[in-house]
């Protein structure tokens, strides 16, 4: 029974502590809140037409920027009617802003222009007042034209762009004008739908649709992840409360372990059941790396990283400088190595699929942290300072002796190789958890000893994250990039695409039945627009990366073959090139017709029309190139989505042992044998690079080849690493430890000489860094400008002289004019284009970039104002195709000294990656360097600043050591300088305290001594005086009746005896006072000591007595008489405060490394605040009885223990008394 009313007295208390918890309260609303808010945005969004919402928000924008073309037109119109502001400039000076695209034209010829986005001949259906929206070259534009006299202007401005190829540096997104919330579709077809754009007229423009391939990254659904999110941010926060609550008296292993559960279930039950429909496809839980079971979105990592640093930061306030016990057993150790081993291999490895998935293609082994990507970046931050923390938490709640290391460190060594074994992942990772581990524990208890060790500890745990990540990292980018080299040589060696072949079969029938096009044969239409219509219609974005070439041949078709002439029938043509070349038939329709490793070309055939209508045949022609032929071949044209990307790879092929193709960099030998001593099918090293040999045939091999990572890039992950970490320290620091540590930088002067010396090196780097990154870019600038000016001047030369007998303005034979452009590419390494006086393109190396429509025919406005308008020499600027930027040269192409007769155009994109590459072993080996040296530099401040400072702390600890009944040495300092002079002063001050602590002395033993005989007179005299009246009352007895004397006696003998006991107990409690307690001490166990002295009060009625410990033994050198009476009397002082009332006295004892410290506190009535300076003073009290010295001989004796007693009391509320003691082993 009393078991059951004790736990329901419990129980009762716990729910009192719940409920009436401010910090509880607070997280409830606050995640109550929260929720609220977020539902109620559900529930209006759910309900809302989206699509009608930004219909409105669409056709305000519509309308406002309709108003601002037409004033834009309006303005342009009134300058061009005065012809001193028919200047270029001026015409600039009137378009608003930068993205507003102009075309001028003059009598329908074009005379200015601001932008070469798209091409002017695309804009001529625009009808003169109105505005309009149109699907252009890559994107959907809105356009407004109109004509006044003979001028006509032209205004765009984009509002989506749709890249026909999908890479790093183009991208389908929002453009300016437009920055809708929910992404929607344009149609020309007004009637597909009821949301449409309409003109101050009324005419729909445009039609809107719901993109179905929207992710759902726009305001809206960011706005309820937020509040998502931290509604559950704030339930774990209000999760974390209970468990300080309702756990208090649990063991901390149990906590721990009921912490880390409950988030686990938290996550779980959040992925499982509490992630909104509404933001289930959005941007935030599509699938983005798969890190364990279910976290696998941008919304679960985020909140997996917030709980996991909350934790930390809970875990690390929570048992902040706590200690389970001094000796551990070593199973205890076996557990405690096992939880530290999962914490560090389960962040470790969370970080390793982290950076295997989000590493791209061509990022340097630390590119994913210059990614605009900020989930990455605070994904590795937070694993970082959450792998700190929690391992922080672990070692300074427990203590474990040399040889519990040394037995941790092998069951680690275990747990490592178990784990290799099971799961197969590199030895590198391995070695980085086994080591990061190792050194952890090292360097946490090498610098727990002193505060001062602080700093050392967060640069050295600095240093050995950056380089177990770095490790990681290195050795995970190595292997990515072997899987994605290994998958080079896979697509190389495979001849057939059978994605292609089922497509082409899949639109055979469908193209040889459709109506229209047997319409247009009957009716005679050209072959254009046949063509036009089938590419529109089955073939344009279905066959990925293959060029395709339609020709309709009809039976009376002849083409002209060769240049002599020569003719063949059409269709014969064809029949001739399957037969010669075809390699496999795929079936009547399609033939495989080359099998080349670095490309594919399909030939297919589909008859069109049906028996009644002339013959008629479609020969589609495709080809694909694996390896890109040409100069350069730039990122840029680089289709990501169905295309390898082999930039900075190199391929070679032998035949027969000789060179019989070659792409890349890399120089092979023109002979198999300077690689046939290596073995097939594995990667090799030779002239940092490394190679892939692969035999395909009896004689065929194939090499592929990249560069090898160079020390440099492999060194600057750490350093990159490092640089993040150190800002991750600093933060942390700050937050853990911040008050503190702010009072000792403002009271230590260590400190402040450690932070300026620190303070003094991080300014310089960060100066040195800054001007470096200008003088890099500065030195590439100039090497571009320098390669351009050169080449510019050797490619103009070469061109007049090839065409100093032509006019190339009048040349008809473009091809021609064309070719020799790609073959002056190909000899000076560089693109070139090459435009008429009236800015139009005439002939470029690099067609492709102008067929796709990244570029426009137009030349650059810039560059067309500077060489024709301002008559320059040479141009040079950086322009833009989509996200890539690169610097482009003109110059003016003419004979002798005559007008210009085209500009030559020399952009340089097609090395653009090249020369960054080239600078960047130079910036990572800066980088490394200056790194280095801040580490080194920190180093130094720590050991400058104490060899500094050493004078100062022995000068402080000789001060402390000061003691006015004892003689002081003096110090001795060589040298005559600032620290003499004060140790002078110092040695000076020691003398005059001598003197003065002897007169003080004796001063105080004659105060002593009068205020002693007072005390003693004032005791004695008690006893005495009815000692005195006992016997004058005797002599008066026996004086008058001696048989009455004889009565008396016994009862009168009796009182006496009392009295004479009673001055006994004045002498012995005061020679207790002044006892020196010279017999020798013993080591005795507190925690047993106290249990004994607690024994007599275990079952009293009114007060119940509590004793806690967090060790079981805890040894003191003390008299065991001695320490017991200092605990009876604290025990027995607790308990007279509480009565004649119930409570309670609670006794704990907690032992951190060499202190005892022991806790008794009463909730009795307290010590009144005037009373408090003298409750150690001898001869006072609170009580009626009593001699008044108890507290003042347990001072006394604590004291000469080397131990120290404080207390705090309030009154009505309790007191609670603090004993601090040296412990020994």
């Amino acid at each position: 029974m009393e078991d059951n009313r004790s736990v329901s007295r419990e129980t009762e208390q716990i729910s009192f502590m719940v409920t009436k918890d401010k910090y509880v309260k607070r997280f409830l609303l606050v995640s109550i809140l929260f929720f609220v808010s977020f539902f109620m945005l559900t529930a209006y969004y759910h309900d809302s037409d989206n699509l009608k919402i930004e219909q409105k928000k669409i056709q305000r924008e519509y309308t406002r920027e309709n108003i601002v073309f037409e004033l834009t037109a309006r303005n342009i119109f009134k300058a061009l009617e005065i012809d001193s502001l028919l200047t270029w400039d001026n015409i600039g000076s009137l378009i608003p802003n930068k993205n507003l695209g102009c075309y001028i034209l003059k009598s329908d010829s074009l005379w200015y222009w601001n932008k070469n986005e798209i091409d002017p001949n695309n804009l001529t259906v625009l009808k003169d007042g109105k505005s309009s929206i149109y699907h252009l070259e890559h994107g959907w534009y809105f356009c407004f034209a109109d004509t006044s006299n003979n001028w006509r202007i032209i205004l765009y401005k984009i509002i989506k762009h749709e890249y026909a190829i999908s890479n790093q540096y183009l991208e389908s997104n929002e453009g300016a004008l437009f920055s809708n919330d929910y992404s929607v579709g344009f149609t020309y077809d007004t009637t597909a739908t009821n949301c449409k754009i309409k003109d101050d007229t009324g005419r729909a423009v445009i039609g809107l649709l719901e993109n179905s391939q929207d992710n759902g990254n726009h305001f809206s659904t960011n706005i309820l992840f937020y509040l998502w999110f931290i509604g559950w941010l704030f339930v774990e926060l209000l999760l974390l409360r209970l468990h300080t609550l309702l756990t208090e008296n649990f063991k901390i292993y149990f906590r721990l372990f009921l912490v880390i559960i409950d988030v686990i279930i938290l996550l779980y039950i959040i992925n499982q059941l509490f992630i909104p429909e509404l933001l289930t496809n959005s941007f935030w839980f599509e699938h983005w790396h798969q890190l364990w079971l279910f976290i696998n979105s941008r919304g679960m990592t985020l909140v997996f990283i917030s709980m996991l640093l909350v934790v930390a930061f809970y875990l690390s306030n929570q048992f902040k400088n706590k200690v389970i016990k001094q000796n551990i057993n070593n199973i205890e150790v076996f557990f405690v190595s096992l939880l530290h081993f999962l914490l560090v291999f389960s962040l470790l490895y969370t970080f390793y699929r982290f950076y295997g998935n989000s590493l791209k293609l061509h990022d340097s082994a630390i590119g994913f942290l210059f990614r605009r990507d900020i989930i990455e970046v605070y994904f590795v931050s937070g694993i970082v300072v959450s792998l700190y923390l929690l391992q922080s938490v672990l070692f300074s709640v427990i203590e474990i002796s040399r040889k519990q290391q040394i037995l941790m460190f092998l069951y680690t060594l275990v747990f490592t190789l178990f784990t290799f074994l099971i799961i197969k992942l590199s030895p590198l990772f391995y070695l980085s958890v086994f080591f990061s581990q190792l050194l952890f524990v090292l360097i946490v208890k090498f610098t727990s000893r002193d505060q001062n060790f602080l700093f050392l500890r967060y640069l050295l745990l600095t240093v050995l994250m950056a380089i177990s990540l770095s490790v990681i990292i290195n050795d995970r980018y190595a292997t990515l990039k072997n899987q994605f080299h290994l998958k080079i040589v896979k697509e190389l060696i495979i001849n057939r695409d059978t994605v292609l072949e089922s497509r082409f079969q899949a639109i055979v029938d469908k193209v040889r039945e459709d109506k229209i096009v047997a319409q247009f044969i009957k009716d005679g239409v050209p072959d254009e627009p046949i063509k036009e219509y089938l590419n529109k219609t089955y073939f344009e974005h279905k066959f990925g990366n293959y060029a395709l070439q339609l020709t309709i041949c009809h039976d009376s078709d002849w083409l002209e073959v060769n240049s002599k002439g020569d003719l063949v029938n059409c269709n014969q043509y064809f029949e001739n090139i399957k037969n010669e070349q075809g390699n496999k038939m795929v079936d009547s329709t399609l033939v495989v017709m080359s099998q080349e490793a670095e490309s594919r070309y399909y030939l297919g055939k589909i008859f069109l029309g049906n028996d009644s209508i002339a013959s008629s045949t479609l020969y589609v022609e495709m080809f694909s190139s694996i390896v890109p032929s040409g100069l350069g071949y730039p990122e840029l044209l680089v289709d990501n989505s169905n295309q390898i990307d082999l930039t900075g790879y190199s391929i070679a092929k032998f035949h027969h042992n000789q060179l019989v193709y070659k792409v890349g960099e890399y120089d092979y030998h023109g002979s198999y044998t300077f690689i046939q001593p290596w073995s097939n099918e594995q990667f090799f090293y030779l002239n940092n690079y490394l190679h892939y040999k692969l035999r395909l045939n009896s004689t065929d091999v194939l090499v592929v080849s990249r560069p090898v990572t160079t020390y440099a890039e492999q060194t600057a992950s750490f350093t990159i690493l490092f640089l993040l970490f150190s800002f991750l320290a600093i933060l942390v620091y700050f937050v853990t430890t911040g008050r503190k540590q702010m009072k000792l930088f403002k009271y230590s002067f260590r400190t402040r000489l450690q932070f300026f010396i620190m303070g003094t090196l991080m300014v310089l780097f960060v100066l040195m860094s800054a001007i470096s990154v200008y003088y890099f870019n500065d030195i590439k600038k100039t090497f571009i400008v320098n390669q351009l000016n050169e080449k510019s001047k050797s490619v103009l030369t070469e061109l007049q002289d090839k065409f100093s007998e032509e006019d190339i303005n009048s040349m008809d034979d473009r091809v021609y004019l064309q070719q020799q452009l790609q073959k002056f590419s190909i000899i000076f390494f560089t693109d070139i284009n090459l435009y008429d006086r009236a800015g139009e393109l005439m002939a470029t190396s690099r067609p492709t970039i102008f067929e796709t429509g990244l570029l426009s025919p137009l030349i650059n406005p810039e560059g067309y104002s500077q060489i024709v308008l301002d008559q320059k020499l040479f141009f040079l600027t950086r322009e833009r195709i989509g996200k890539m930027s690169y610097y482009s040269a003109y110059v003016p192409f003419s004979f002798d000294a005559g007008a210009s007769m085209a500009i030559l155009n020399l952009p340089y994109f097609a090395r653009q990656s090249e020369i960054a590459r080239s600078f960047l072993p130079m910036i990572f080996n800066y980088l490394n360097i200056f790194v280095l040296l801040g580490i080194l530099g920190a180093f130094m401040a720590l050991i400058i600043a104490k060899i500094l400072t050493r004078p100062l702390t022995m000068l402080q600890r000789s001060l402390s050591e000061i003691q006015i009944d004892k003689k002081n040495e003096p110090l001795v300092w060589d040298n005559d300088d600032e620290i003499g002079h004060l140790i002078s002063e110092y040695n000076r001050m020691v003398k005059k305290i001598e003197e003065s602590a002897g007169i003080l002395k004796r001063s105080e033993r004659e105060t002593a001594w009068r205020e002693v005989a007072q005390q003693v007179a004032h005791e004695i005299r008690n006893p005495l005086t009815p000692m005195k009246l006992n016997i004058q009352y005797l002599q008066k007895v026996y004086k008058e009746s001696k048989e009455e004397f004889n009565k008396k006696w016994n009862s009168l003998s009796s009182s006496l005896i009392d009295q004479i006991e009673a001055l006994n107990e004045v002498a012995s409690t005061f020679s207790d006072l002044a006892s020196n307690n010279t017999f020798d001490r013993e080591k005795i166990d507190i925690v047993q000591l106290i249990g004994s002295a607690i024994d007599i009060y275990k079952n009293h009625e009114k007060v119940t007595i509590r004793f806690k410990a967090n060790t079981e033994r805890a040894y003191v050198l003390a008299r065991p008489n001695e320490l017991l009476r200092v605990f009876n009397n604290l025990i027995k002082n607790a308990v007279q405060a509480i009565l004649p009332n119930e409570g309670e006295v609670e006794i704990t004892i907690f032992q951190q490394e060499n202190i005892i410290e022991i806790k008794i506190s009463d909730n009795g009535r307290g010590i009144p605040e005037e009373m408090k300076n003298s409750i150690f003073q001898p001869y006072f009290t609170t009580k009626s009885g009593g001699t008044g010295v108890g507290l003042a001989i347990v001072k006394n004796i604590l004291t000469e223990m080397g131990g120290e007693i404080t207390f705090v009391s309030r009154e009505g509320e309790g007191t609670e008394f603090t004993l601090h003691l040296r412990s020994v082993k």
